[in-house]
């Protein structure tokens, strides 16, 4: 039968375990998109993945360009105060970068 094309929202962990070595994380990136998935990854995502490149591999920060270069991306969204302030959240249950709303679509 006909497979189905899977859109796949990856965190900051994935894209710095990426882009640091040519390991297993990679090597699965590269699988899903030869398969014909999506990988997708928000503004928030991709800029902790690179902050943290930065701190402690930065000769692997080109890395995570060119793997960004063959993935949907979409922009980073500005928080609703308001709404965070409504959230029932402990401060340890708190989104990192206290972020709101959910990822966005990707675009190309």
């Amino acid at each position: 039968g006909k497979r189905r094309r899977m859109r796949i929202f990856l965190d900051a962990n994935v894209l710095f375990s990426a882009a640091k070595s040519d390991g297993a994380v990679r090597q699965l990136l590269m699988l899903l998109e030869k398969s014909g998935h999506e990988c997708c990854a928000d503004g928030y995502v991709i800029e902790e993945a690179r902050r943290n490149l930065v701190a402690k591999a930065l000769d692997r920060v080109v890395a995570l360009e060119r793997l960004l270069s063959r993935m949907k991306t979409a922009g980073a969204q500005r928080s609703d105060t308001a709404l965070e302030a409504s959230l029932p959240l402990p401060a340890m249950g708190m989104p990192r970068w206290n972020r709101w709303p959910p990822v966005p679509p990707c675009s190309t």
